[in-house]
């Protein structure tokens, strides 16, 4: 983190209005140590976010805050950590009714009759910097990760961000994207599009498994079905990992598979029968073998609800049993 970075997002806070135009951002030291302790910490878990590639002045104002609000809590700096945090959000709901075009009106119904939009905010003048739908659902995935460990106003919090989660995950598909093809001849070029595309992959499935955390650690219905992810499994981590555009080639080979669907995989799991020729196929990364967990403790979560005799609800059949073993 440069001074030029911290200049470039005091000048995008300049499109705000009295209290988050006085918000004082912190030092390029201080920025820097949040953002490394973000990539060391929270995105160690979850890694959806490209961090060779990451650059402050290509990243959306809320989403570096956010990021920075992260890593902060990670620091154990929590007055810093929670600023950080307000504005994020702040710029998120004002992001929400500047592009409310690119959302449906279930998920703009929920910045107002919610208390998370604050009434001191102003509107954005104008877009400042980089923005896509895609980027205001990373943000909100770690402003929920962020507020759900945090005290009991906070974790408030954490429940309504994450029903706006969903609703924007759905707003922008669940669904890969079949109309995009590399027919760029440029390694970089391949690389960036590759990059986007996986990110966006990522970024859907590790919200998926973040939401079904709150479902496990606070006893909640899933909000996000695992029913309704049609994407590929993540990539492999050497793929991820790459630095630069020729590393990332020179990983690449012809007879290299790609990831199996998520529904594929998941079915394989199911009702596999021990043939090596039904399963898993390439082996799943670390973060696709965590989607597929997740998966699975949805499934388990949803029988025991089901399950019958009520006298004892949390039986499963011998059937279900079988399948979910």
């Amino acid at each position: 983190m440069t001074d030029d970075h911290r200049d470039y997002l005091v000048s995008l806070l300049e499109n705000f209005s009295h209290p988050y135009s006085n918000f004082e951002v912190p030092s390029r030291h201080a920025l820097s140590r949040y953002i490394t302790a973000f990539f060391g910490g929270f995105h160690s878990h979850f890694p959806f976010i490209h961090w060779p590639t990451y650059r402050p002045t290509c990243s959306p104002l809320e989403l570096t805050l956010a990021m920075a609000a992260a890593g902060a809590q990670y620091c154990f700096e929590r007055k810093s950590s929670e600023r950080l945090f307000r504005v994020a959000k702040a710029v998120v709901f004002e992001r929400l009714r500047q592009e409310e075009s690119h959302f449906s009106p279930q998920t703009l119904s929920i910045i107002t009759t919610s208390n998370l939009s604050s009434p001191e905010a102003m509107p954005i003048v104008r877009r400042s910097g980089p923005w896509s739908p895609l980027d205001l659902a990373k943000t909100l995935l770690i402003l929920v990760g962020f507020a759900t460990w945090e005290r009991r106003d906070l974790l408030q919090e954490a429940f309504c961000l994450r029903g706006v989660l969903v609703h924007t995950l759905r707003d922008i598909g669940l669904k890969e994207d079949n109309s995009v093809t590399m027919v760029l001849t440029s390694p970089s070029a391949r690389w960036d599009q590759w990059i986007q595309q996986e990110s966006s992959r990522r970024t859907k499935l590790v919200a998926f498994c973040y939401i079904n955390v709150h479902s496990i650690a606070y006893n909640s219905h899933p909000l996000l079905w695992a029913s309704e992810l049609h994407l590929k499994l993540p990539c492999c981590t050497p793929d991820w990992q790459a630095t630069s555009a020729a590393q990332w080639v020179a990983l690449q080979r012809e007879d290299k598979e790609d990831q199996m669907l998520f529904q594929q995989a998941l079915s394989v799991l199911l009702h596999g029968t021990g043939d090596t020729r039904q399963s898993v196929h390439p082996i799943p990364s670390p973060i696709g073998n965590y989607v597929l967990l997740h998966a699975l403790l949805q499934r388990i979560h949803v029988v025991r609800e089901l399950s019958i005799p009520t006298t004892s609800p949390t039986a499963i059949s011998p059937t279900e049993m079988h399948i979910v073993a």
